[in-house]
């Protein structure tokens, strides 16, 4: 059976750039080809708007080759679509960090 995972942006990070920051059940999963792993556009969003504003230098790395890297490592886009901004919208302020409150709504 095909399982899906959708990324959190620091887990997309960190799988590019500091590896050793990741589970080895975290590695398995995002390395296992049976699964299905969503990277949303709203985590390149949030990478490129923390870089810009000199949050998140390693970004960089990941920014300048996105695309490339997502097709060699065989994973998903996940658009934005209106039901998962109404549903982003919708969460209790207790969620403050928009691009967490997108991908729980994805999710």
């Amino acid at each position: 059976m095909v399982k899906r995972y959708l990324l959190d942006t620091h887990t997309l990070l960190w799988y590019y750039t500091e590896p050793e920051k990741l589970s080895k059940t975290a590695i398995d999963i995002l390395t296992n080809d049976d699964n299905q792993i969503y990277v949303s556009s709203a985590s390149v969003w949030e990478m490129a708007t923390k870089h810009r504003k000199g949050k998140l230098g390693k970004a960089q790395k990941i920014l300048e080759n996105f695309e490339e890297l997502m097709i060699d490592a065989d994973f998903k886009p996940l658009s934005v679509n209106w039901r998962h901004a109404k549903l982003s919208g919708e969460y209790a302020l207790n969620h403050a960090d928009p691009f967490d409150r997108m991908l729980v709504a994805q999710a």
